[in-house]
């Protein structure tokens, strides 16, 4: 019976505070497999160890995790799937009910992760204001990206010339220039992955995403009327872990990287579209 291993970190440094869903996609878990889902926190010692019956969640697209801190205390609970035992009930206890707590391993105990593990890379706190009116999606910072913690830091990628050409502003020479441009305009940035697996900086490359909490973010901006995706990925990614909400606009748009080669004026024609909802 094949063990496929899915890791969270929970990590409210980088979450709204709204947000307390964890989602974990079981899209390729079968029926015959056994799902093993582990969870560490960022700053809190502990690992938390959920293992499921394939049978359970193969014809769900994700199941959820709930997690509520209380100073030093982390308790964590499951829903959308009966887990049937954690890591340290397993020889004694019975099987767990679903939103049981789970018990922490112990530090030194480290999880079997897959070989690839080490190109797991996170995505950036979201750009965004109270009053956003449009929200562009990525799918996931590029390496110089998350070198210099900067949206778009390729100098190759055309990111900021099509918003700058797109709300009728002079290209700004500082990166804090470029995201006040965003905000004045009442646009935001985020990613839809929060952590995946991924070599370089390619999109194909992308594997095992985890999301960002994009229904709190929506949520707690209620001026949102458009949502635009930068490349197709994004688009694929976000329809893979959530559904359309009413009284928002999906756009999808042609990638800003430099390896979407189609000319500079038609990614400018189909950018363009966000000035109309703008009325800029």
């Amino acid at each position: 019976m094949p063990e496929i291993i899915r890791t969270r970190v929970i990590r409210p440094s980088t979450r709204l505070k709204t947000s307390v869903s964890y989602k974990i996609n079981t899209e390729v878990v079968g029926s015959g497999d056994t799902l093993r889902v582990e969870i560490t926190h960022e700053s809190k010692p502990g690992r938390w160890v959920y293992f499921f019956n394939g049978r359970d969640v193969c014809d769900r697209r994700s199941i959820s995790f709930s997690v509520i801190e209380t100073g030093r205390k982390v308790d964590i609970s499951s829903s959308g799937a009966q887990p049937v035992r954690n890591s340290l009930a397993a020889q004694s206890a019975p099987p767990a009910t679903a939103g049981h707590r789970l018990v922490p391993l112990a530090t030194n105990t480290k999880p079997a992760l897959p070989k690839n593990e080490n190109h797991r890379k996170h995505s950036l706190p979201p750009l965004h204001s109270a009053d956003a009116q449009v929200l562009i999606l990525g799918s996931l910072p590029g390496d110089e990206s998350l070198r210099l913690q900067q949206y778009y830091a390729n100098l190759r990628n055309q990111f900021w010339q099509l918003m700058a050409t797109v709300l009728n502003e002079p290209l700004p020479a500082t990166y804090e220039q470029k995201t006040n441009m965003l905000l004045k305009h009442k646009v935001a940035l985020w990613d839809v992955a929060h952590s995946a697996l991924r070599p370089g900086s390619l999109d194909s490359e992308i594997a095992d995403e985890e999301p960002n909490d994009l229904t709190a973010f929506i949520k707690a901006h209620p001026r949102l009327k458009l949502i635009c995706f930068n490349g197709s990925k994004a688009r694929i990614m976000f329809d893979r872990f959530f559904s359309k909400m009413n009284g928002i606009t999906f756009l999808d748009l042609p990638s800003s990287s430099s390896a979407r080669t189609i000319p500079f004026e038609k990614k400018i024609y189909d950018w363009s579209e966000i000035r109309r909802i703008l009325n800029v």
